[in-house]
């Protein structure tokens, strides 16, 4: 590794570091995989601490896949459980931003982060509950093109129960991939203030 590369990258973390290094909140997220690469993502962003709402126990249910697709991540982050989301919302002293879905969400390339945001990511089915979303103080989203995408039947789904996805046919990312992207733009931002 050059000397330059280091010398960029130590700016970086400062950088981070000074933003507050905003947290993560995994709202019922389903899928081991997506957990995990989440996890791997936080670690490499500088993101120690992530908190878990996981009420269908994936963490326990799957502790092999978490950690595999993690890359040994969550060996290395400081995860806190969440019981009750709404009690734990109603108590988080920063600021909550719910990732959403929505036309009145603003688009991450306007958004301003904060010290101590809290950013919340929702199931991969149904996103994060409305109720939650309006305990939030903003709604943020990641534009896409316009059009219709339906998600073709899937081999292999996270929930074979499910039949519905909350935003059929409109253009979304996966969970996983828009944490990366969210985790990139808070780097990002923080290397442009220094």
């Amino acid at each position: 590794m050059s000397e330059a590369y280091i010398k960029i990258d130590n700016q970086r973390t400062q950088a981070t570091i000074q933003t507050g290094n905003a947290t993560f909140l995994l709202a019922d997220i389903q899928s081991p995989i997506n957990i995990g690469q989440i996890l791997r993502t936080c670690q490499a962003y500088r993101h120690p601490l992530v908190y878990v709402y996981d009420p269908r126990r994936v963490f326990e249910g799957h502790p092999k896949e978490v950690h595999d697709f993690s890359c040994g991540a969550i060996d290395r982050l400081k995860l806190e459980r969440v019981n009750d989301l709404s009690d734990f919302l109603d108590s988080y002293p920063g600021r909550k931003i719910a990732t959403y879905l929505h036309k009145d969400s603003i688009p991450l390339g306007q958004f301003e982060f904060q010290q101590h945001d809290l950013i919340l990511f929702g199931n991969e089915y149904t996103g994060l509950d409305e109720r939650i979303v309006n305990l939030c103080n903003e709604q943020l989203v990641i534009n896409l093109p316009s059009g219709q995408m339906p998600k073709s039947p899937s081999n292999s789904p996270i929930d074979s129960g499910v039949s519905f996805i909350k935003s059929e046919g409109t253009p979304c990312l996966n969970v996983a991939a828009s944490a990366a992207i969210i985790a990139y733009q808070l780097y990002d931002g923080a290397c442009c203030r220094i």
